[in-house]
């Protein structure tokens, strides 16, 4: 059934899990899933026969979707934020199980947390393929050849900034300035087309859960 805006100002739904944070006269704020807070006019509330704080609380509807568009917004960010720290803090492990990776469709198939231009659906095993075809660079400590785990930049002029970590002096170099970002955008397509995923995104394993199954 199609929803109104009058319905959306009018309809009432049942908030749960949440805490009163704040009550400054007549604004509330509450606290829901995730840690996202929502300050609105406690005319807008209705309590239903029992007390705020154990959670029989109704808002609009419109209050509704947007607490729960930013809650969802708010985790995602957090956990992607949190993925690509981790992803970045085991790059070692990736150079060390390299082999074993590959030979293991649900790990070489785990998804990479992070973006690059014109790069879609990035699985570790391409990272590490795509280091044979070019995504290296010298190493800024020793001169050998480092392996890059993480690199930004511009299309246009190929200027950006990339990060590496030295299998032979066990070094990591984050964010080098450079213009290789096409070389390095190249070397990973190379790798995508020449060993594509062979698992769905939805049913591939995340950053956490490649690092646990190596470590076990």
């Amino acid at each position: 059934m199609k929803t109104t805006n009058n319905d959306y100002n009018t309809r009432s739904v049942r908030i749960v899990d949440f805490e009163v944070t704040h009550k400054e006269e007549s604004l509330v704020t509450l606290r829901g899933k995730y840690g996202v807070e929502m300050t609105t006019n406690e005319k807008c509330l209705f309590e239903d026969g029992r007390a705020v704080d154990v959670g029989a609380l109704y808002c609009t509807l419109a209050d509704y979707h947007w607490w729960l568009a930013e809650a969802w917004r708010w985790h995602f960010e957090k956990e992607r934020k949190r993925l690509v720290e981790l992803y970045a803090d085991h790059v070692p492990l990736y150079v060390w199980a390299g082999d074993y990776t590959l030979a293991n469709e649900d790990l070489r198939n785990a998804l990479v947390p992070f973006d690059i231009w014109g790069v879609d659906d990035l699985r570790i095993g391409q990272v590490m393929e795509a280091w044979n075809y070019g995504l290296t660079a010298k190493c800024p400590h020793c001169g050998d050849e480092g392996k890059i785990y993480h690199f930004c930049g511009v299309p246009t002029s190929g200027a950006g900034n990339y990060s590496l970590f030295c299998p032979d002096c066990g070094n990591f170099s984050e964010h080098i300035k450079g213009s290789e970002f096409n070389r390095f955008r190249k070397a990973v397509l190379t790798a995508q087309q020449n060993h594509p995923a062979t698992i769905p995104s939805r049913e591939a394993l995340n950053m956490e859960a490649y690092i646990e199954r190596i470590l076990r």
